[in-house]
């Protein structure tokens, strides 16, 4: 035989094994820092098999199971999580969303088990049913995650879940081509979009049910080769694991004891008189110990900071985050058993309990409340802990405007948890137990002594001219300023209407302020705005970093109601006369009415003017 001839037959007897070889994704799949709190992207497959067409079996209910036992498991722990969902084309329901309670129950579990406005926020592979929207993409889901990941911040752990081959890609212009027997443009297509994403540096790894058939050698595609947990036992490093969706749930729930295992996550809420409020800024103390069959510094920290207890410390000061959460994490030398003695400062509030949740394998969540402090909580290795810290403030101040503008608790009133060092308007702050609605907002003033709304005057000689309006603001420290005026519309002739949600009516927004008193200026409408009384709203609130931080207003961002963590709230009413927009007498160091002044002022200026012209015509006599 000629040599050319035998090369040929060998190259061909190669490509025809290469391609016979399973494919592993072309860029490496980075590994994972196993830590809680993580930022993880859930991709879920909607196509139609998950609903048994075809020959596959209906699995929803399997599926719901197993994605409410994940996010159950990780709620409260300090992580996040997106969602998207995938048939022919990729849907992104939620961004990334805090796993709270609250969020897992009244967002996202509703989302799982198919409650939704429409079909693209709910979890119910039946809504694409006989249409060509239940095909199964994987290149556009990964597409989907990479336009996550470009958005910020990019996930750390992308878990995709899916129960079946391929079945359509993106054509580039658009649209989709499907086939459901040749399957390798679709591999070939995914493999590009996954390598994107581990181009961005998040993991993936792809959680698989057969149903019917899903081979393995696809799923090499666009996560790797290294099988969970038999081929490769460190779920860092591992691309995938095939389950059956039965025990789908086990192994969703392992992946969070994979991340979560020796953690405490906690949740920092003050009763503010009316609800218990998230409170970032605030700090706990939390100290591990190995308790038997090592040393008390066996083992190795993860979170706050990575290391050796040996070498920086068995003790870690967290201060929670936005959320009002913090997570503490560590790995102990072999199976040793550990213990965490967490504590917290008590300024400014009364500790009431500490309801906890430890989460293990294999066993049922076990829940329990501590009642004093310090907590201590017993470990083993994969347990996490996470505990809601429940305090009673001391002391609360809230406004005194009329309840049109949200005043007490029945309205969700305006008010501040008073906490010692945060900073005031003015040098007082006096608590109370609900709002004090009042028609000239004066009830406040009137409670107690010395009258504690000494921070907001307008100058003696101000004058609000078109366009612009001053005030005097003082703080007691370096602190956040939001302020509101009802001004209501031109065409009612700037007549208040009782809510500050009018457009320009926020009219001092996130200003910083420093402790004495500063002028501030500040928009007003073009045109006379004259007899009328405009309530105003002032409220300051702490600083992070010299930066106003709205995670202290309870719906996070700048509010003329609800709730606050630190600083005061301040209701006024400013007063204009009939011909000029000029303060006639109402500020928040004298109350009294400007009438009377007005009239004896006025009063005045006649007299004068009548004994001048008296004296005036006295004197032409004489010199007649």
């Amino acid at each position: 035989m000629p040599r050319y001839k035998a090369l040929f037959i060998i190259s061909a007897i190669i490509l025809v094994l290469t391609l016979a070889l399973p494919v592993s994704a072309a860029v490496a799949n980075p590994p994972l820092d196993l830590a809680c709190s993580l930022n993880v992207i859930f991709v879920l497959d909607e196509s139609g098999s998950i609903y048994g067409a075809g020959n596959a079996t209906d699995i929803r209910t399997d599926v719901r199971d197993a994605a409410n036992g994940f996010l159950d498991a990780l709620k409260d722990t300090g992580s996040q999580i997106a969602i998207v969902e995938f048939g022919t084309v990729a849907r992104l329901p939620f961004g990334y969303t805090p796993l709270t309670s609250a969020n897992v129950a009244s967002v996202l579990t509703p989302y799982v088990n198919g409650v939704g406005p429409d079909s693209d926020h709910r979890y119910e592979p039946g809504d694409y049913a006989d249409t060509n929207a239940y095909y199964t993409n994987w290149e556009d889901a990964l597409d989907m995650v990479g336009s996550v990941n470009a958005g910020g911040p990019t996930a750390d752990l992308v878990i995709f879940f899916t129960d079946g081959k391929p079945t359509a890609h993106n054509d580039g212009s658009g649209g989709q081509t499907i086939s459901t027997s040749n399957i390798q443009p679709h591999l070939d297509a995914a493999e590009i979009a996954a390598d994107g994403v581990k181009g961005d540096g998040s993991h993936i790894f792809v959680l698989g049910v057969p149903n019917p058939d899903l081979p393995e050698g696809n799923i090499h595609y666009i996560s790797g080769d290294q099988r969970y947990a038999d081929v490769q036992p460190d779920f860092s490093i591992a691309d995938y694991a095939i389950s059956t969706s039965s025990d789908l749930y086990d192994a969703l729930r392992e992946i969070a004891f994979a991340l979560c295992g020796g953690s405490v996550s906690i949740t920092k809420t003050i009763h503010d008189g009316q609800d218990y409020v998230n409170v970032p800024g605030w700090e706990f103390s939390g100290t591990v110990s190995v308790v038997s069959g090592g040393l008390p510094t066996d083992y190795d920290w993860v979170l706050p900071e990575a290391g050796a207890a040996a070498d920086i410390g068995m003790t870690k000061i967290g201060i929670t985050d936005e959320a009002g959460t913090f997570t503490w994490q560590w790995k102990p030398y072999a199976d040793l058993p550990t213990q965490m003695v967490l504590n917290e400062s008590e300024t400014g509030v009364s500790f009431e309990q500490a309801d906890c949740t430890k989460v293990s394998p294999d066993q049922e969540n076990e829940q329990f409340t501590v009642f004093t402090l310090p907590v201590t909580i017993i470990f083993g290795l994969e347990d996490f802990v996470t505990c809601e810290f429940r305090n009673d403030a001391d002391a609360v101040d809230w406004g005194d405007a009329e309840d049109s503008y949200k005043t007490d608790k029945l309205n969700q009133g305006a008010r501040h948890i008073v906490l010692p060092g945060a900073p005031i308007l003015g040098e007082y702050v006096d608590p109370e137990i609900n709002g004090q609605p009042s028609l000239m907002a004066e009830n406040d003033d009137l409670d107690a002594s010395p009258d504690d709304e000494d921070g907001v005057a307008v100058p003696a000689d101000s004058n609000w001219n078109d366009g612009q309006g001053e005030i005097n603001i003082t703080a007691s420290g370096p602190g956040c300023l939001n302020a509101w005026i009802d001004f209501n519309d031109p065409a009612d002739n700037y007549i208040p209407d009782g809510t500050f949600n009018d457009a320009g009516e926020h009219v001092i927004n996130n200003t910083v302020v420093y402790t004495g008193t500063a002028l501030q200026s500040f928009a007003l409408p073009v045109g006379q705005i004259h007899d009328v009384s405009l309530v105003m709203r002032f409220r300051i609130t702490p600083l992070v970093n010299d930066l106003c931080f709205d995670s202290f207003y309870q719906d996070k961002t700048p509010s003329p109601t609800g709730s606050a963590i630190g600083g005061e709230v301040e209701d006024h009413i400013q007063q204009l006369g009939p011909t000029a927009i000029t303060l006639l007498g109402v500020s928040a160091d004298a109350k009294m009415s400007p009438l009377p002044f007005v009239a004896f002022t006025s009063l005045l200026a006649l007299s004068a003017l009548i004994l001048v012209t008296v004296q005036y015509r006295r004197r032409l006599a004489e010199q007649r």
